[in-house]
């Protein structure tokens, strides 16, 4: 499924991407699992992934933490809530793409949303009024990734919700889509991008078919 070599999984505290550590351990993959609040520790370390502390919007720090990890692969999930004054979905990729090529590893999974780039106008007006200023720096950081040289892949899921894993999420590429999509869902696909090498250099969008509200739903294979 996933290189040898440990999968250093930034947000790995909550949502998605613990979502993504509880697969990767259950699945006998070494993780590390980076985080700046010690209240997360006992919970990661239960699942057996390996902790390390790190503030991503420290330069120096961050390139020491993947220097220690080992790391074959990042996966990014940091984001900023609605409301917070303190944004992370720009600075915390750049941060991390920085110290990635002075550490050597090559294979990056940045998590996004759609709304970010061409998919903009899929997002209806209110939605896009409380999360536009969020969309903006997330757009930032992907036009980072895919200059850095890295091998990326960006996925940006629909909405997200809490409900158990339910095989349905799609890859896609169409601009024009609107819905909702598990964390759970979002964090089996990411580990799939892990092992498909047909996942690089690409961005996707992702999505429950069943949840689609507006726009054409159209499946690409990352195989």
């Amino acid at each position: 499924m996933v290189a040898a070599l440990p999968v250093l999984v930034a947000g790995a505290w909550s949502g998605v991407g613990l979502e993504v550590v509880k697969i990767l351990c259950a699945s006998a993959v070494p993780v590390c699992a980076l985080i700046r609040n010690k209240a997360y520790e006992a919970e990661l370390q239960a699942l057996g992934a390996e902790v390390l502390y790190c503030d991503v919007s420290d330069s120096a720090a961050t390139s020491a933490a993947l220097k220690g990890s080992g790391a074959g692969a990042i996966v990014c999930t940091l984001g900023s809530k609605p409301g917070e004054t303190r944004r992370i979905d720009f600075i915390g990729v750049q941060k991390l793409v920085d110290g990635a090529k002075q550490t050597g590893i090559k294979r990056f999974i940045l998590v996004t949303s759609f709304g970010c780039g061409e998919t903009r106008n899929a997002v209806p007006p209110p939605l896009l009024e409380k999360i536009g200023a969020a969309l903006a720096e997330k757009d930032k950081a992907e036009a980072l990734l895919r200059a850095s040289g890295l091998e990326y892949t960006i996925l940006r899921p629909g909405g997200l919700n809490a409900d158990s894993p339910t095989g349905r999420g799609v890859f896609t590429e169409s601009t024009d889509v609107h819905g909702g999509i598990s964390r759970a869902d979002v964090a089996e696909a990411i580990v799939r991008c892990l092992g498909a090498p047909g996942s690089r250099n690409r961005t996707l969008g992702l999505f429950d078919r069943e949840l689609v509200r507006a726009g054409t739903l159209s499946a690409v294979t990352i195989e």
